[in-house]
């Protein structure tokens, strides 16, 4: 749907914002998991779905320490195994394993693991004995929810939680794809920051931001100037 709006000798495409968002909920969207598998070695979650023409994907769950997970999804993938190891360049050790051995140096953790047909829970603990996150991932529908455990209470309480659907996809040219994260909002929450951003206001909940490389010198299409 994306690869409309440009023609296909653009020299540079960008895309505003308010492009990017128009008809998304005509998207794909992934619904219910229809089968998991969790890799204790890797402790890495898998979850698989089917898209609307019947094939399938894996949507990939990562937890790098005790509190930090990273979620991963490419419509083409079917598998967790397909998933490159490779971080990218703005992190520092060249793939997740080798960052994974460094942190765990640093602070070694274990995940485990309850399931059911409704939901999988995962639990995460450091060395000093102590729970630190929790994720529950319901597969019908499907939704993540993270909690984080607070000592003082000896209790754990929600930090994020995604919408339902919480991803929505589209084709974006013949190998690509545009992807959404939508997550739950608290009634009370404020945004502030989103780097350097300008504006007259500090807090960014009604605000829509282009993200774009002004080191390129040959820029077109942005708002009709260039």
């Amino acid at each position: 749907m994306l690869n409309e709006i440009f023609a296909a000798n653009d020299a540079y495409k960008f895309l505003k914002v308010e492009d990017y968002f128009y008809r998304y909920k005509e998207w794909e969207k992934l619904e219910k998991v229809t089968s998991h598998s969790f890799d204790q070695d890797s402790e890495r979650l898998s979850l698989k779905f089917t898209k609307a023409d019947g094939r399938n994907c894996c949507l990939l769950i990562q937890f790098i320490q005790k509190d930090t997970f990273r979620v991963r999804f490419n419509p083409s993938y079917e598998s967790g195994e397909q998933y490159p190891t490779e971080n990218t360049r703005s992190v520092v050790m060249d793939s997740i394993e080798e960052l994974r051995t460094v942190l765990k140096a640093s602070e070694n953790f274990q995940v485990s693991i309850q399931e059911n047909n409704e939901q999988v829970e995962l639990k995460t603990q450091g060395t000093d004995d102590h729970p630190s996150l929790k994720m529950v991932v319901k597969f019908n529908p499907f939704v993540i929810e993270v909690f984080g455990f607070s000592t003082e209470t000896n209790d754990y309480f929600r930090v994020w939680q995604t919408a339902n659907p919480g991803i929505y996809y589209t084709s974006n040219g013949a190998e690509d794809y545009a992807i959404i994260q939508a997550v739950n909002k608290p009634a009370t929450a404020k945004y502030i920051g989103f780097g350097e951003q300008g504006g007259q206001g500090l807090t960014k909940n009604t605000a829509q931001l282009n993200y774009f490389n002004f080191d390129n010198m040959r820029y077109r299409q942005v708002y009709n100037r260039g």
